[in-house]
This record gives C-alpha cells, structure tokens and sequence, in this order.
C-alpha cells in the first residue's frame, strides 16, 4: 500500500474524507483531541507543538503499519524515485491529513525565536519519522484560505498568521526532497465540486483510480 500525506494551510482533512467517501483510499487523521493543549484560546506555543508532533509520529506509524510499509525509512532521499505509472495506481492506500512535517512548519510561523524553533527541530530528528509515499501539498491565496475557514466556522481568523502559514508552507515544499504533487487549488472547490475533485484525481498518479472520477 502506498502512504499519501494531503498537505495545505487549512488542512487536507477535507479532501481526505471526500476521497474516502468516493472509495478513494483509506483515511488517517491527525489525533488532536489528544493533545492536552488544544483547548487553549492560542494552542500554538512549545508544548502544543511537541505534544502535536509526538502525537502525529505515533498516529502516522499507525498509518504506516496498515500500509505495510518499512518503519524505518529515511527521513531525506538522496536519490529521487521514478516516476509513477497510471498502471501502478491500482495500489490500495492510506490517505492522512497530517504528517509530523506539520508541526516542524507550524513552528516556523507560530514561535516567537530560534531556540523554541530548534527545540521541535531536534524532537523531529531525534524520531527518526518515516516519510509519506507522496505529500500532496494544496496550495491557495491566503485571502482564499480566510474565506474558507470563515465559511468553516473556524471562529475569528488572523490573516496575518494566515499569510505567514502560506509563506511557511512555500518554504518548506520549495525544500523538500521527497515525492511530491503541488496544486494550486485557488480557483476551485474540491470539496463540494466533483469536477474539481477529480481534477485532482487525474493530475496525482497516485490517486487516479478511475478515468470517470
């Protein structure tokens, strides 16, 4: 089975369960009724992001071991794999809304100084975490971004923190050496519009299961 990683600011959550819905792969999500301080007002401090971490390594091992794949992969490829055939996409798989990666960008934007940044860092590689199959990174406007979680009732959104998660999340898929898919998913619904989902289907290899999506 194959691991995918659905990425974005405001979360993969959504598409992971519309993929679910549709027979799309089997779904994995981030355990963050698990964290002692999500309850906070402002859950973005080092304990949340540790804790976040800890909880995310041990909720993706999970999802590794339903997918059968090694433990104990490393954590950066050296050599980039080869492309992914259609004829490979009949493999079953684990799709997540979240990655460990996660919390190492949300420390980029949500800790005030180096030292705390670092401090989730060293935990990162301390954990030796696995690496997704492929990460699926859904990029948007920041402005996009605010309007949907408005409409998701997410309660006030800070569009400054907004903007800096955009730039985070830039950086660190511009940086990253694993397999990848980035789609800009600014001018379209993949949610509620089922063409826009399967665009999505037909431009990730990996997810493309059947031309009628």
């Amino acid at each position: 089975m194959t691991v995918i990683w659905i990425a974005s600011v405001d979360g993969g959550t959504a598409l992971v369960k519309r993929l679910a819905e549709q027979g799309n792969g089997t779904p994995c999500y981030e355990e963050v009724a698990a964290n002692p301080f999500a309850a906070r007002d402002s859950p973005s401090g080092l304990h949340y992001l540790c804790t976040a971490l800890l909880l995310q390594d041990r909720a993706f091992r999970k999802a590794v071991s339903v997918a059968g794949c090694q433990a104990q992969r490393p954590v950066r490829r050296k050599i980039a794999p080869p492309p992914v055939s259609l004829e490979a996409s009949s493999r079953p798989f684990v799709l997540c809304d979240f990655h460990p990666s996660k919390s190492l960008i949300e420390a980029e934007y949500l800790l005030p100084n180096h030292e705390q940044r670092e401090a989730v860092r060293s935990l990162y590689r301390l954990l030796r975490i696995p690496e997704p199959d492929l990460a699926v990174y859904l990029r948007a406007a920041s402005d996009v971004i605010a309007s949907r979680l408005r409409r998701q009732d997410m309660g006030e959104v800070d569009t400054a923190v907004i903007e800096r998660a955009c730039q985070a999340h830039d950086a660190f898929f511009r940086r990253y050496k694993g397999e990848k898919v980035e789609l800009d998913t600014t001018s379209f619904d993949y949610v509620d519009d089922s063409q826009a989902l399967a665009s999505i289907l037909k431009e990730v290899p990996f997810l493309y299961r059947r031309s009628s999506s």
